[in-house]
């Protein structure tokens, strides 16, 4: 790689792999992820919240990024069962219980220049009941909205173009909703 290339072109997907029933690899480049894969995080739940079928609710944050939406995601606890870090988060966040929910996939992350143990656990939450507000205000959450399945990909390819220093954590971001678009289209 020559000095000045970017290290993932921003119009091009990752590559992710699929390497067992429901869990797939990313492959990221040795950037900054804010954090994000820190010895102390082993992984997070993505709540894939479909109030209506097609739909799924995306949030944004005080500090993220104008006009930057997602998928809502919430951090697994030392010891805590990944389906109570769903429930909670899902209260946490949105103010909601699920009509039901079920596993959709595992997405694990390999980053160039060493291996960083991390996974995100995507659920989709069909029919949650409550009303739609963050409880926990620490998250900062300040909107949601609405988004087709369809966007999905497009949701990833906006992530993939933010600029440094938020660069790491729109690639590492984006991962997440590129395999929903293509999990969530493939179940239509």
């Amino acid at each position: 790689m020559t000095d000045g290339e970017p290290l993932h072109d921003d119009r091009e997907p990752l590559l992710i792999e699929q390497v067992g029933e429901a869990r797939y690899l990313a492959h990221l480049p040795d950037l900054d992820y804010l954090n994000l894969l820190a010895p102390h995080r082993q992984g997070e739940v993505a709540m894939v919240i479909q109030r209506t079928p097609g739909w799924v609710l995306l949030q944004t944050k005080a500090h993220y990024p104008p006009g930057t939406f997602r998928i809502p995601t919430g951090t697994v606890r030392k010891g805590e069962a990944v389906e109570r870090t769903l429930l909670r988060e899902l209260k946490e966040e949105a103010n909601l219980t699920p009509g039901s929910q079920r596993e959709l996939f595992m997405l694990d992350y390999d980053v160039e220049g060493g291996r960083k143990r991390f996974s995100t656990i995507a659920y989709l939450v069909e029919r949650p009941e409550g009303e739609l507000m963050p409880v926990d205000t620490s998250e900062r959450i300040i909107a949601w909205r609405e988004a087709q399945v369809s966007e999905l990909a497009n949701v990833a390819r906006e992530l993939r173009r933010l600029e440094p220093p938020r660069q790491g954590w729109g690639l590492f971001r984006s991962a997440v909703h590129q395999l929903l678009a293509q999990v969530l289209s493939e179940g239509d």
